[in-house]
C-alpha cells in the first residue's frame, strides 16, 4: 500500500486539486479517488485561471489539469504554476492522446500526462509516483540543508585544526 506512516507517525497524502471545465467529469475524479487512501482532493477549479487561484490558496501536492479549457488553457495555467510554485507537481489530462497536446504539457513543465481513457488504469499509480518523487526531493533537500549545516561547521572546525589560535 502506498499511504504510510512518515516519522512522524502521519499518513503521507498527496493533497490535490481536480482541474477540469466539465463539473461532470471533476465529480467522477474526485469519487474515482475517494476510495484511494492516499490522495485527498481537495478543491476543484473550472478553468485555468481559476486553477491559479486556488493552487496559490491551497498550496495542493498535485494538480490534475485539463489540457483544454476555456480562457487560460490547462498548459498555460501549468507553465504558471511550475513557474510560480515549482514544489506542485501538476499532471495533464487530455480527451486527446496526441502527440501534440503531450509535447506541450512536457514543455510547460507537467509531471505527467494521462490521456481520460486511461484514466482508471493509470490516474492513481502517476499520481502515486509524482508523489514520490516530489516528497523525496523534499526529504533530499533538507537532508542535504541539515548536511550543509552541519559541513559548514565541522568545516569550521576542521579549518581551525593545527593552527594556532
Amino acid at each position: 500500500m502506498f499511504a504510510k506512516p512518515n516519522r512522524e507517525g502521519t499518513m503521507q497524502i498527496a493533497r490535490t486539486l481536480v482541474v477540469d471545465d466539465d463539473a461532470g467529469f471533476r465529480r467522477r475524479v474526485r469519487q474515482f479517488l475517494a476510495s484511494e487512501p492516499s490522495i485527498e482532493v481537495i478543491g476543484e477549479a473550472a478553468d485555468g485561471q481559476e486553477a491559479i487561484l486556488k493552487a496559490r490558496e491551497l498550496k495542493p501536492d498535485v494538480v490534475l489539469m485539463d489540457v483544454r479549457m476555456p480562457g487560460t488553457n490547462g498548459v498555460d495555467a501549468t507553465r504558471l504554476i511550475n513557474d510560480e510554485m515549482p514544489r506542485i507537481k501538476v499532471i495533464v489530462l487530455s480527451l486527446y492522446d496526441v502527440d501534440e497536446y503531450r509535447q506541450a504539457a512536457t514543455a510547460s513543465g507537467a509531471s505527467a500526462y494521462v490521456p481520460k481513457k486511461s484514466l482508471v488504469d493509470e490516474l492513481v499509480p502517476t499520481i502515486q509516483r509524482i508523489w514520490r518523487i516530489r516528497r523525496s526531493m523534499t526529504f533530499s533537500r533538507r537532508e542535504s540543508d541539515g548536511e550543509m549545516r552541519i559541513g559548514r561547521q565541522g568545516h569550521q572546525h576542521s579549518a581551525h585544526r593545527g593552527q594556532p589560535r
